[in-house]
């Protein structure tokens, strides 16, 4: 059987010896998984995909509570040992600021629009 599955599930898995990766989907080689090739190197360079997680507010949360929340999340995710256990699951524990997220997110919207009109591909509501 062949999948595509997530790092957290998959990684410690892989590192057992209880499954074998094929490939990462992101650009380059996984930090937790050095001996296993990235998509481009196992020969489809336009693959490049990135799992991840978020906070999300309501959208009329004021920008001081806003702000407390991104600035304890980052001290979070900047400490060592939460950083160290994200890491030993093959997340790349980001963080940053509300702005960069939403980047993301809107070229991620952009990115998988194009693959669904591309595959036209059509979903039930």
């Amino acid at each position: 059987m062949t999948a595509i599955a997530d790092p957290p599930p998959t990684v410690p898995q892989v590192k057992a010896g209880k499954v074998k990766a094929l490939a990462v989907t992101g650009a380059g080689r996984s930090a937790e998984l050095p001996d296993v090739p990235s998509m481009a190197e196992a020969g489809y360079p336009d693959v490049d995909v990135h799992l991840w997680s978020g906070v999300f507010t309501p959208m009329a949360t004021p920008a001081a509570i806003v702000a407390k929340l991104e600035k304890a999340l980052n001290e979070s995710i900047r400490d060592l040992g939460v950083s160290a256990k994200l890491k030993n699951l093959g997340v790349d524990p980001g963080g940053g600021p509300a702005a960069d997220f939403r980047q993301m997110i809107d070229a991620d919207i952009v990115k998988y629009t194009d693959v669904v009109k591309t595959a036209n591909l059509h979903f039930e509501e």
